[in-house]
């Protein structure tokens, strides 16, 4: 899951979910462990955080700073890029 809209110019063998995606769009504003489910259907393992996506509304409405608190681990971070790991639970 990102909001890079540069995934395309990255490696192949990495499947990216845009947090734009239309599988998505019907989840905004709803409650987090919603949106974790749908992420997980949707076979969701990461989320990368890159620099220029501060105080974006797509951020608030799926509630990702609360699901990174909750259900991701802190796995690599390269200046103000972060990859984040769904939690085992």
């Amino acid at each position: 899951l990102t909001h890079e809209n540069r995934h395309l110019y990255l490696r192949d063998d990495i499947k990216f979910l845009h947090l734009d995606d239309y599988r998505l769009i019907d989840w905004y504003g709803k409650p987090p462990e919603e949106v974790l489910a749908r992420l997980k259907e949707l076979g969701v393992d990461y989320y990368l955080k890159i620099r220029n996506e501060r105080n974006h509304p797509i951020l608030e409405d799926l509630g990702i700073d609360k699901l990174l608190q909750d259900h991701f681990e802190l796995v690599y971070e390269r200046g103000e890029n972060l990859l984040y790991r769904l939690k085992r639970e």
